[in-house]
């Protein structure tokens, strides 16, 4: 999962990164491995050193995000997985009991008169399965690779700072604003802002999935049930034709 890799090459940034007290971030911190992963990333993390930014903070941050949304990911794939199984199950055995009942009446596998009812329950399994991906929430940082949004976000994190399109950016305006009145430092205060709104977005796709998770059953019915009775149907009638 590229989510978790790359919240282990953070972790060891993290190591490599440190010296005592300094908060640095040698050429050999991320080496070729960050660039290739994502090169606007590792283009962030040496502007940021070469301005004197401490790192440490922000590539904590992100590592907790990446972690969070793998969990995410972990739930999301589960649901997926669960939901397939439940399918193949279900096909395996209309196969086999059609074949069982066939074999014994001298049947055709699938008649003229059942084909359009097979190729509707095959149309309904594929539009079930691909609508519930679709549906089934992603991180916000990204489904196979850090997003735009991603970025934004680290970049302000790591500046203390709100930037044009980014998350929060009316609070932390507020909060620069509240800086300049009061001659304090606030970039603490900014960066647990932008933290906690990470955790929000994870934690809204969470209760997402929840949501999904309890409605599985009726998923299943629309998806596996009705395409299977109308698999059968149609070899059910010409049993009792006989």
């Amino acid at each position: 999962m590229w989510c978790t890799n790359l919240a282990a090459l953070l972790a060891r940034m993290e190591q490599q990164g440190r010296s005592g007290e300094v908060d640095w971030r040698p050429p050999s911190a991320s080496g070729p491995a960050l660039c290739k992963i994502d090169p606007t990333l590792d283009r962030l993390f040496d502007n940021a050193w070469r301005q004197g930014i401490p790192l440490a903070s922000s590539i904590a941050a992100l590592r907790v995000a990446l972690g969070d949304a793998a969990d995410l990911k972990r739930g999301v794939r589960g649901l997926q997985l669960l939901f397939r199984l439940r399918v193949a199950i279900a096909v395996t055995a209309a196969i086999a009991i059609r074949l069982a009942i066939l074999r014994e009446r001298g049947l055709n596998f699938i008649s003229p008169r059942d084909r359009s009812a097979v190729l509707l329950a095959v149309a309904l399994i594929v539009a079930a399965t691909v609508l519930l991906n679709s549906v089934l929430p992603e991180p916000w940082l990204g489904r196979t690779k850090l997003r735009q949004l991603a970025h934004i976000w680290l970049h302000s994190h790591l500046e203390a700072d709100a930037l044009p399109g980014g998350p929060m950016e009316r609070e932390l305006r507020q909060l620069r604003q509240r800086e300049l009145r009061l001659g304090i430092g606030l970039q603490r205060e900014k960066r647990q802002l932008l933290e906690q709104w990470c955790k929000e977005e994870i934690d809204r796709g969470k209760r997402h999935l929840r949501r999904w998770e309890d409605l599985l059953p009726l998923w299943e019915l629309i998806g596996v049930g009705i395409p299977m009775v109308l698999v059968m149907i149609e070899l059910i009638s010409q049993v009792l034709e006989l």
